[in-house]
């Protein structure tokens, strides 16, 4: 019993000095049933800690109703309790004269975004206008510098693109530089969501609400009422087209001219960039100038031979890393691309046209062995699928139509014909045909966004590729310093370096 007591309070004591100088540290309580009382502290100024946790101490004389997690029956009075908040993480521990009862609450489980909305998600947009003189500066510094300034900003394009531009509000921007939550940016240009994507419109005469981006190949429009650039989704605009015309009709051929202009083409196209560009990024490659720089290092040595053969070894690497990216493009590009003929009901007649110029709200009609170019839900009869080509899995799965009147946000896979799948046999209505309607088309297709996906893999970090830059960079540091101290050695001596 002394013992006991001696413990409980040197516990009290120190958990009181604790909460008196401890206020930047988390604090770890470890009960056991004997008594044994344990303190771990970790400091939490770590530049990297996003949250600091914060440590609460406080004493309640009589009950605990209030508190959920902790089972009642074992709280007695006069007890001690910690309280330990970290990043939704919720520990609480109660001390009795008797014995100690911890009760933990895991964290609250982080909502796990889908694939689409991990592609889609963005973390910043930052608004831009050209500002002249930078970029006369910028062109006039490549031009004294021999290229090096060009040379060294291709490895700095973000902050290349800061220099020769001036930041402005996004309602007021031209160029837009969009980053998403996996640091992968692009620079893209404000259009016009009302003018084809071939004219050229000037950014200021485009009304406010209807300029758009293209950021990973799928479109934004502008919210002045948010400041921001949200993504266009399909089903928004299924949603307003189906409210708006009371069902799943036809579309005139001005409302399809309308829809295509703001939610562009229905091809999953990925575009393989030409040999010089793709040349361009490889011999600008850091790791490819720090070869070249060495050749020259040894030409300048007499060393012939060997700055041959470190620059036979240069190319040959480049030629290859080329070679291999234009051909992995050239299979994605191969293995996404896909156009068909496909009958439409367009203004109360039934036409064939390109499966390109789908748009959502269209009413098509399915033939048979038909590989489907967009996302379908059936409105009549119902079809067998192979859907091998998204799941992997050979067993078809039976399509049903959706029941009357069905609403764009009820729609599920139970109703939907997704691209890329092939409808291999139709079972047709008593009018002999299978309808459905368009609900997606492009990247915004379930096979469009696994392309995304692919294109745009979840980043990444190898630690010997960073290890290698900084590698790379002290031992350039090295060679100036030993390249200065021989230009002063040879100064010294009247020889001309």
């Amino acid at each position: 019993q002394l013992v006991s007591r001696t413990t409980q309070q040197f516990s009290s004591y120190l958990i009181s000095y604790l909460s008196s100088v401890v206020s930047k540290q988390k604090i770890e309580i470890l009960f056991s049933s004997t008594q044994k009382l344990s303190f771990t502290l970790h400091s939490s100024t770590k530049k990297k800690q996003i949250e600091k946790p914060r440590v609460s101490f406080f004493h309640k004389k009589k009950g605990y109703n209030s508190m959920e997690k902790v089972d009642h029956r074992e709280v007695k009075d006069g007890a001690s309790m910690i309280s330990l908040d970290k990043k939704g993480a919720k520990e609480e521990a109660v001390m009795s004269s008797s014995h100690a009862v911890v009760s933990v609450s895991p964290p609250a489980a982080k909502k796990r975004l889908s694939m689409e909305d991990e592609i889609m998600e963005i973390k910043s947009f930052y608004g831009f206008r050209t500002h002249t003189p930078r970029t006369v500066l910028y062109w006039v510094l490549v031009a004294l510098t021999g290229g090096v300034v060009f040379i060294i900003s291709h490895w700095f394009e973000r902050k290349t693109f800061m220099f020769k531009h001036r930041r402005v509000p996004l309602s007021e921007a031209s160029k837009v530089l969009v980053t998403g939550t996996d640091n992968h940016f692009e620079i893209s240009r404000v259009r016009s969501s009302t003018s084809p994507s071939n004219s050229k419109v000037r950014v200021d005469d485009i009304p406010t609400d209807e300029r758009m981006i293209i950021f990973k190949y799928l479109r934004f429009k502008y919210s002045s009422d948010e400041d921001t650039f949200k993504p266009i989704l399909h089903q928004e605009v299924l949603i307003k087209e189906h409210a708006r015309r009371g069902g799943y009709t036809a579309l005139s051929q001005q409302e399809h001219d309308t829809t295509k202009t703001l939610l562009g083409p229905n091809l999953i196209d990925v575009p393989v960039d030409p040999i010089p560009t793709l040349l361009i990024r490889e011999v600008l490659h850091p790791f490819f100038v720090f070869q070249i720089y060495s050749a020259i290092v040894w030409c300048t040595e007499a060393y012939w031979i060997y700055a041959a053969i470190i620059l036979f070894m240069a190319f040959v690497t480049a030629a290859t890393g080329l070679w291999e990216v234009r051909k992995n493009l050239q299979l994605i590009r191969k293995l996404s691309f896909y156009e068909c003929l496909i009958e439409v009901v367009r203004d109360g007649r039934v036409e064939e046209i390109k499966s390109g110029d789908l748009v959502v709200g269209d009413v098509v009609r399915l033939r048979p062995a038909t590989i489907l170019p967009c996302d379908v839900a059936l409105l009549s009869g119902s079809c067998v699928v192979d859907e091998s080509m998204l799941t992997g899995e050979s067993t078809p799965v039976l399509k049903v139509p959706m029941p009357f009147n069905t609403s764009p946000k009820d729609i599920d896979a139970r109703y939907t014909v997704f691209c890329g799948t092939k409808a291999s046999e139709l079972r047709y209505n008593a009018q002999r045909v299978v309808e459905g309607v368009v609900i997606k088309t492009g990247f915004q297709t379930t096979k469009g966004f696994l392309v995304l996906s692919i294109l745009y893999p979840k980043p990444t970090k190898f630690k010997f590729v960073q290890e290698s830059m900084k590698f790379l960079l002290a031992f350039f540091c090295i060679a100036l310093i030993g390249f200065g101290i021989v230009v002063w050695k040879l100064v010294q001596l009247g020889t001309e370096p």
